[in-house]
């Protein structure tokens, strides 16, 4: 009888954890969740090691889960993503720094992360299932919140085939905004890590480009990434820098001072 009672108690219990978990739409009726969209291949969906604390939550904090549905945010923010690799590559993403440094200033910050690692620029075009399933998702967060911006770090995969980078970025951007009906929808870039030392493979270029971009078309910037560190592969962040990242990019955003 004890045992019995035991197991009744740890089902209600996971049952309560769960139910907390969920944010149900209808809260959100008269008070839309502020949310940003996170966008662009493997270090956007995370590859730092995650740790213990990392696993800490915030009721501030809420992802857009794959049964499109407000949850409280929890490690790896990638999991839900409509276009991701296997779960077991998402670890840490810049998303959970980014979106816990933003809960000092909305009442609640919401997250549609959906990166796929290995991706060029090219996969991203309008007509690319990747941008089709990424603006599908996000019009359904639209329906119970307010998109306020955009983080995207993408440019590994095209080190190589710089030259059309920004043509395709710009691009990129206007279609987001036409299809979000948000034309001026704040949209930041990140550079991407610069630790290898031949002219080939190095990121000066698209570094470049990158930075370039804010003064081609309006509510653009970029953040930097020169004084962080990579996990021993020269391609991507640790698990400390991938924090330091999403933290610049909330800072940037909170600098651009902008209320769309």
């Amino acid at each position: 009888m004890t045992k019995f009672l035991l197991f009744f108690l740890i089902i209600l219990e996971i049952q309560n954890s769960n139910a907390q978990k969920i944010v149900h739409n209808n809260n959100f009726e008269s008070n839309k969740i502020d949310f940003f969209l996170c966008i662009g291949q493997s270090n956007m969906a995370g590859r730092g090691v995650l740790s213990i604390s990392d696993s800490i939550t915030t009721t501030h904090l809420l992802l857009f889960n794959s049964e499109n549905k407000w949850e409280i945010a929890k490690n790896p923010m990638n999991k839900h993503s409509n276009i991701r690799k296997s779960i077991r590559m998402q670890q840490m993403s810049p998303s959970w720094s980014f979106g816990k440094k933003l809960t000092s200033y909305f009442k609640k910050v919401g997250l549609v992360v959906n990166a796929r690692g290995g991706t060029k620029i090219e996969q991203w075009h309008r007509d690319s299932i990747l941008y089709k399933k990424t603006i599908s998702r996000t019009k359904k967060a639209q329906i119970t919140g307010n998109i306020k911006g955009v983080i995207w770090h993408q440019g590994e995969g095209n080190r190589k085939n710089w030259k059309t980078y920004s043509e395709k970025l710009i691009n990129l951007i206007k279609n987001i905004r036409k299809d979000l009906n948000k034309n001026e929808l704040p949209f930041i870039v990140g550079e991407i890590g610069n630790w290898r030392i031949t002219t080939k493979q190095n990121s000066d270029s698209i570094n470049k480009v990158l930075r370039n971009v804010k003064n081609k078309i309006n509510n653009v910037d970029y953040v930097s990434v020169t004084d962080l560190s990579h996990k021993g592969d020269s391609v991507h962040f640790d698990r400390s820098s991938q924090l330091y990242l999403g933290e610049r990019y909330a800072l940037k955003y909170l600098e651009m001072n902008l209320d769309n």
